[in-house]
């Protein structure tokens, strides 16, 4: 295998194809036609390139916005397209949510490192303009959700006394973390402390589904 110091140059980089065995002469002339006539280096080319992803690949801006006008002009046609190809495609469509959710959180995470340091100085300040209306919003709240509270103060002090034990894990599911939730099926004084201990998960589940029978 063929080695070069100037990695990025084109010309290293054809090196390296032709002595890895990997590409044909198209993807070195690639390489050599991207330097000359754009003045600048790119990346080599996916090998086994359809010809239909070279086209999105080399026209990507174009397809785009076509696929941005066609939905504007047809909006019920292209909602019925996507969820014909949800129905088709359910777990290609879960893995493709899934590595969106994971980019977004680590968006939304290095985003908030950056700005850490100016978002906690501007929470302080609003909470020490806002004592007032703080105060009064939380009165509020405990005159309205009373029993409520007194069921997760029984709850932590029984867990304080030894008298509750949480688990290890969710009661629901195979989950193990210390961060468990107590939920109350009943508030009722003599349930207090007849809780279910879920993750957060479980909890915001049982939750919508009780919602979702209410209504």
């Amino acid at each position: 295998m063929l080695t070069c110091n100037s990695i990025n140059f084109p010309f290293g980089q054809a090196a390296i194809l032709i002595g890895s065995q990997r590409a044909s002469s198209a993807a070195v002339a690639h390489c050599l036609a991207e330097f000359f006539f754009r003045g600048a280096t790119v990346k080599e080319p996916p090998l086994n390139e359809t010809p239909s992803q070279r086209y999105y690949r080399t026209h990507r801006d174009e397809v785009l916005a076509k696929a941005r006008a066609k939905h504007a002009a047809n909006p019920e046609i292209s909602r019925q397209r996507d969820r014909r190809y949800a129905e088709r495609n359910p777990e290609r469509l879960k893995e493709t949510q899934h590595r969106s959710d994971r980019k977004r959180r680590h968006s939304r995470a290095a985003q908030y490192e950056s700005n850490r340091d100016a978002r906690l100085t501007s929470n302080r300040k609003w909470r020490e303009r806002s004592k007032a209306e703080i105060s009064a919003y939380n009165s509020a709240y405990y005159q309205t959700h009373k029993v409520e509270h007194q069921a997760r103060s029984a709850v932590k002090n029984a867990l304080k006394e030894g008298r509750l034990v949480k688990p290890a894990g969710c009661q629901r599911c195979p989950t193990q973390t210390s961060a468990l939730i107590g939920h109350h099926h009943s508030y009722e004084p003599q349930y207090w402390l007849d809780v279910e201990w879920l993750c957060k998960k479980c909890h915001m589940r049982h939750h919508a589904e009780e919602d979702a029978r209410d209504n």
